[in-house]
């Protein structure tokens, strides 16, 4: 009998032993999925935020020329003076701060604010003159040396794709749409004299009724990014700022402004950025 009994345990041992072992693999194959099921979560939430300072320059170029604007004659009733007038914008200093948040590895969407620190340049020489003072020399010689502020605002919305968000150089596009807002007329044109009394007297020779301006702009930009560190990044960037404008297309006559016409004016800039990078991933526990 004991030998009996001892055979019967060794026969059934091995079979009490197997539910134990399926219940242990199904224990690890549970442990095993619900470990992993929150890591897919949170990288299908994944979200990226990236906040930029940049600053470079902005290029300037020519918006207009009269080759004959009339100008009435100081002092002689019912004359004419004759004025050329070459207008520009120069180059001067762009600004911005982006917000850059990525829903994906690749596409992400942007907010920016822009300033772009340009000035109105002329250039006036005087093609005829009846007055012996040559008052209206004086006036397009202050037209010359006078620069005006034609500084621009910008707030712009749109979207980013980078192409190598894991590499050591990450080059990318931004494609944005906006607003844009100038202080100052690119239209008028006006200038100073000194009077028989030695005073000093303003004179308009081009008006513009609407001054500041608020127009739809369009900003097209491509560069790369280039990570310092899991937390920075430096930019390098070029842009063109295409920005609705108006210039004129002929000489203003009797006082009334000149006929104009709208056309989207390129400012083209370089910048250096430095970026901060905020990262998020949803569903992880701290």
């Amino acid at each position: 009998m004991p030998s009996t009994t001892v055979a019967r345990n060794r026969l059934v041992g091995p079979r009490q032993q197997l539910p134990v072992l399926r219940r242990l693999v199904g224990l690890v194959l549970l442990a095993v999925t619900l470990s992993s099921a929150p890591l897919t979560a949170q990288e299908r939430s994944q979200a990226r935020l990236i906040l930029t300072v940049n600053a470079g320059v902005v290029f300037g170029g020519s918006l207009w020329s009269l080759p004959e604007q009339p100008v009435a004659t100081i002092g002689v009733a019912g004359s004419f003076d004759t004025l050329s007038i070459t207008r520009r914008l120069t180059s001067g200093l762009a600004a911005g701060l982006t917000a850059s948040l990525f829903t994906s590895k690749h596409l992400g969407f942007t907010f920016e604010a822009i300033y772009l620190g340009q000035n109105i340049d002329d250039d006036c020489t005087v093609v005829t003159e009846l007055d012996p003072r040559q008052r209206n020399s004086q006036v397009c010689r202050s037209i010359t040396a006078k620069e005006t502020s034609a500084a621009t605002s910008g707030f712009y919305v749109g979207g980013v794709y980078r192409f190598t968000p894991a590499g050591s150089i990450m080059p990318f596009i931004r494609l944005q749409g906006g607003i844009s807002i100038r202080g100052s007329s690119v239209i008028e044109v006006s200038g100073v004299f000194i009077d028989e009394f030695g005073n000093v007297q303003d004179r308009v020779v081009i008006q513009d009724t609407e001054g500041a301006t608020i127009a739809p702009s369009l900003g097209i930009a491509a560069g790369m990014v280039i990570p310092i560190s899991p937390g920075y990044q430096v930019m390098l960037e070029i842009r063109d700022h295409i920005i609705r404008m108006q210039r004129v297309t002929g000489p203003a006559l009797m006082g009334q402004p000149p006929p104009t016409e709208g056309f989207y004016d390129h400012a083209v800039a370089v910048t250096v950025g430095f970026s901060i990078v905020l990262e998020k991933k949803r569903g992880r526990r701290y």
